[in-house]
């Protein structure tokens, strides 16, 4: 399923470039990860996952004071290029990420977070 993403897409034309050259020298270059900033203070947030086999590791980042709003043109004008319709900046997002990297997020407030658990 390498295909439903964009990094997927890249890993695969690696993959095929190897074999036809009989190479090693393609491979998909991810950005780089950097710390992200520590609260002042933790957020209550509890996740439980209930079957750790089909869900080995669940990530989650917590960001606050992110108001609701239009997405900034690039990232509309990148999205309606692969078929997806701007919503907000929060969709917008997760619709971005899911397409790049094939994982699917979803946005949640501490309330819903703490309902959902």
């Amino acid at each position: 399923m390498d295909a439903m993403s964009h990094m997927g897409v890249a890993r695969d034309v690696c993959a095929y470039l190897n074999n036809r050259e009989n190479t090693q020298v393609y491979s998909v270059r991810k950005p780089g990860i950097h710390a992200a900033a520590k609260a002042e203070k933790a957020l209550p947030i509890a996740v439980e996952v209930k079957n750790t086999d089909a869900c080995p590791r669940y990530c989650g980042q917590s960001i606050t004071g992110v108001k609701v709003g239009p997405s900034p043109a690039w990232m509309q004008h990148r999205l309606l290029a692969i078929g997806v319709r701007p919503i907000n900046n929060i969709v917008d997002i997760t619709n971005y990420v899911l397409h790049e990297t094939g994982q699917p997020s979803t946005p949640s407030t501490p309330l819903r977070s703490k309902a959902a658990k």
